[in-house]
């Protein structure tokens, strides 16, 4: 093995352990740990079989298998974009819901404490 492929695994190793560690500590959730966990097991492949990103670069027309990785990685990146982006929409959705709920809940207390007369 070359030192590239022995720097890509330490990497791919290192991230997974990040991984579940973050997962341990409850600072990711599991659904965004799936799309780490594949991107670094795809590398960890990548750097025990190296052949296999030339042989596919070369099926899809890359000239380089760097310029294949690089568009696989734009690819997840985009990937996980968009579900970010998906997730920020819904929390905005809640987050108008909830603050609808407390403005009525906010105006019924107030007019319960309008019809009520003072205690004092």
């Amino acid at each position: 093995m070359t030192a590239h492929q022995w720097t890509y695994i330490t990497a791919a190793l290192f991230m997974l352990v990040v991984i579940v560690e973050l997962l341990r500590r409850g600072k990711l959730r599991e659904k965004y740990a799936v799309v780490w966990g594949v991107t670094s097991l795809v590398f960890l492949v990548f750097a025990f079989a190296p052949s296999i990103p030339t042989r596919v670069s070369n099926f899809l027309g890359f000239e380089l298998p760097s310029n294949f990785v690089l568009a696989l990685v734009n690819f997840l990146l985009l990937g996980m974009l968009l579900q970010l982006g998906l997730a920020v929409g819904r929390l905005e959705d809640q987050n108008q819901s909830l603050g609808e709920h407390i403005a009525l809940l906010n105006a019924r207390l107030d007019s319960t404490n309008l019809d009520r007369p003072d205690s004092d």
